[in-house]
């Protein structure tokens, strides 16, 4: 693909073609979230592209169709796109709001796919619901009753319903008959809202578990806003399965594989394929962040299989690629799987496990990769050396805002690298800049955009925030110093300032998406009922 636009006609057609595509909104997290976009446009800031880009594509020659608001901002996004090597970056004419001008549906929110997936379940599959007071009756009743928080577990420690117990989505068919004393136990699966509430509930009753099984309706928030207080610094988690546990799940596992037509591949042949370069391949390890960093398969991109559910555009930007889906014990790949299928994802399989060669394995986090850094030689400033030179340097941190606002350089302003270019015009003259981020990395980034355009000395924190706290340096807390309005992270209901009217708002806009995507020509969710 040559081209430097196509029209949204040409979009149109070819989500429906079955060809592989990528959409893509270069506006910041929260700047997406509350701007009508796309429903296939996958968020991937332009401050961040450089270090997102490589795992989102995985061949450089995919059709990628840049469709933010139709601006100067997709323009460069679509220009660094190629001077990265992805040649197929193309502009989408006239941006998302082309797309609405041809009568089709525009949104807003964050993971608006999966979210509209989780309503399109529960009123497809009639997923059975209890409210939060009717959870308590139950509970003040003494009834044998187990809540399993299906988020992940640090949003389980944050705040949760009291007494429930971390099993993050993908984890639930495997873990719950170690926490259920019997049948006739009830099982209840909460979230934040409702999306991993219903998708987590669905999956026990679709695995066949013989316990009465309910969705909190509403999560936590639900819980919440009827007047019951919220526990925090939970510490609880599902057991390791024991032999019996996980030879149940297993067979559970085998009939849902059956069920919903999920085949396998092998290592060699997945990496003959991924080597190929003729289709996008993606290779998702779906266990435990512990399991992970104990042995992984080096290609592999950590993504627990709950999250790759309810945030499936933060792994996956290409569509119809194929995913390939690990994990040895044979049970969270094919549940992550199911719900992929059914989301519309076809093209799904399993790793064989017995065909990894355990040799190869490496161990620890998952490795960073940055493109774009070819040839930058930033000077770079130790923490120590910045330290007795605060007062000497505009100081840019160019992390998150939430990250900002927990600790920054005492003097530091913030914005998002994409401002970064224009921002150094209306400083002070004559007075170095130090550029900060978390590690470092994006500052580094950073320095490459600028160095060549300016006549400061330019200079990069070397090892970022973390060496600095590491080193015990001193930091400023609150709101600081921003050069611009903060735009860059969606704002979770519990962070608004009217947190329960966010909370109504954000449940009312979940429900609302399930008329939205069934009157949506390009969407295709397809659910397999028994």
């Amino acid at each position: 693909m040559v081209e430097e636009s196509v029209s949204a006609a040409w979009l149109k057609q070819c989500l429906e073609s079955g060809a592989e595509c990528a959409v893509i909104d270069p506006r910041e997290e929260g700047a997406h979230s509350v701007s009508p976009h796309l429903f296939h446009a996958v968020n991937l800031p332009l401050s961040q592209l450089e270090l997102r880009a490589p795992r989102l594509f995985p061949r450089r020659d995919v059709p990628i169709v840049v469709a933010g608001g139709g601006d100067e901002l997709d323009r460069r996004a679509q220009r660094r796109l190629r001077e990265l090597g992805y040649t197929g970056a193309v502009l989408l004419e006239g941006g998302s709001p082309a797309w609405g001008e041809l009568g089709l549906p525009l949104f807003t929110g964050f993971n608006t796919a999966s979210k509209a997936f989780g309503e399109y379940v529960e009123h497809g599959c009639g997923t059975p619901s209890i409210s939060a007071d009717e959870l308590r009756a139950m509970l003040a009743a003494g009834r044998r009753v187990v809540i399993m928080d299906s988020r992940t577990p640090a949003e389980h420690r944050r705040a949760t319903i009291p007494g429930s117990v971390s099993t993050p989505g993908a984890e639930l068919v495997l873990r719950y008959a170690e926490l259920a004393q019997d049948t006739e136990t009830t099982l209840v699966v909460n979230c934040a809202g409702r999306t991993r509430s219903i998708i987590g509930a669905q999956s026990l009753i679709n695995a066949g578990v013989p316990n009465p099984v309910y969705a909190l309706r509403n999560g936590t928030m639900g819980w919440s806003l009827a007047g019951h207080q919220v526990e925090t610094q939970s510490s609880r988690r599902a057991p390791e399965p024991g032999a019996g546990t996980l030879d149940v799940a297993r067979r559970r596992a085998a009939a849902i594989r059956e069920r919903f037509r999920i085949g396998e591949i092998d290592a060699a042949a997945y990496q003959r394929q991924r080597d190929g370069g003729q289709r996008s391949v993606y290779l998702f390890d779906v266990r435990s962040q512990e399991e992970f960093e104990t042995g992984h398969l080096p290609q592999a991109v950590h993504a627990p299989g709950g999250q790759l559910v309810q945030a499936t555009d933060t792994y996956v930007a290409v569509r119809n690629a194929r995913i390939v889906l690990y994990d040895p014990h044979g049970v969270r790949d094919v549940m992550t799987a199911s719900w992929l299928r059914q989301m519309g994802h076809d093209d799904v399989l399993t790793l064989r496990a017995d065909t990894v060669d355990a040799a190869g394995l490496i161990s620890g986090p998952q490795a960073q990769i940055v493109v774009g850094l070819d040839g930058v030689q930033p000077r770079w400033l130790t923490p120590a050396e910045a330290a007795r030179g605060l007062g000497e340097y505009e100081i840019i941190d160019l992390g998150s805002y939430r990250d900002y606002r927990a600790g920054h350089l005492p003097g530091a302003r913030w914005l998002t690298r994409s401002r970064l270019a224009d921002a150094l015009r209306p400083l002070p003259p004559g007075r170095p800049l130090l550029l900060v981020s978390p590690d470092g990395v994006l500052a580094e980034l950073g320095y490459a955009d600028v160095a060549g355009q300016t006549d400061r000395d330019v200079h990069v924190l070397q090892g970022g925030m973390k060496r600095w706290r590491m080193e015990g340096l001193p930091l400023e807390e609150g709101e600081g110093r921003p050069l611009h309005e903060p735009d860059d992270a969606f704002v979770k209901p519990f962070e608004a300032k009217d947190r329960e009217a966010a909370m109504r708002a954000y449940l009312g806009w979940e429900v609302g998406l399930l008329d939205a995507v069934q009157h949506h020509p390009a969407v295709h969710f397809n659910l397999y009922k028994a």
